[in-house]
């Protein structure tokens, strides 16, 4: 009867698992690519308004003007900006090119690589 109280309650614990663990994971993607097209708008906004001659030195140059805040990238938690993936959270500016993209590698919780995002 023991065994079969705590097999009950296992499975019960594995069900709401499965059942927050991917509708979590596809709020965060959601949450990430809003989060990314807000800042790859507001650069694009502040290249035209330079005539389009340069991309903006930074993404934090950007905060005041045309963003309230870097935005948090949500699977990671973190809003760090650097020039490289490394893999580690946040976003990756290429500042020659004005391209933002994802500071993770491999594949999000759809199978789906985050360098498309």
């Amino acid at each position: 009867m023991r065994r079969v109280v705590c097999g009950l309650l296992g499975v019960a614990m594995l069900a709401s698992l499965a059942a927050c663990g991917p509708s979590e994971a596809k709020k965060k993607k959601t949450s990430a690519i809003e989060n990314l097209n807000a800042i790859r708008n507001a650069v694009g906004i502040a290249y035209r308004d330079k005539g389009s001659k340069a991309y903006p030195k930074s993404i934090q140059s950007l905060v005041g003007k045309y963003l309230t805040e870097v935005p948090l990238e949500p699977i990671t938690g973190v809003s760090t900006v650097v020039a490289r993936n490394d893999g580690k959270g946040g976003w990756v500016y290429e500042t020659k090119k004005g391209k933002v993209t994802i500071n993770l590698q491999g594949k999000d919780c759809e199978g789906v690589d985050y360098s498309t995002y």
